[in-house]
């Protein structure tokens, strides 16, 4: 991202209007976006974000992007979000939530087979 445009007026004030979005659908390349500006805004962005859903199919660095999310909102103090992978996600073999584990108590929901919601909540045994 240019850096000219995350420090725009106009994208600061998108960013500020934003701040009451509870849930977001969004990508992994939309993440990589917030993780890089982020740190540029004292309150963090999105900062009642209670639920976000990732879509297409996860790609291999998707973890990591979300990791980067999680420690930013814990740096800022923000609440962490259930991360919700939509209907793309088939089953929880696709990808380790192990790298997770240091966010206990955080919430990874997902569907499997098409009807089956499932849960792993992250740090537990």
């Amino acid at each position: 991202m240019d850096n000219t445009v995350a420090t725009s007026p106009a994208f600061s004030t998108f960013i500020r209007n934003i701040n009451n979005v509870k849930t977001l659908r969004t990508t992994c390349e939309v993440l990589k976006v917030f993780v890089y500006i982020g740190d540029q805004y004292q309150d963090g962005i999105l900062p009642a974000l209670t639920s976000l859903a990732i879509y297409p199919k996860p790609n291999p660095m998707l973890i990591e992007v979300i990791r980067s999310v999680l420690k930013q909102r814990q740096r800022q103090a923000l609440s962490l979000p259930v991360i919700d992978f939509d209907e793309h996600f088939v089953r929880k073999e696709d990808m380790s939530f192990l790298p997770l584990d240091d966010f206990h108590g955080l919430k990874v929901v997902w569907i499997e087979e098409a009807t089956v919601r499932r849960e792993y909540i992250c740090g537990q045994v």
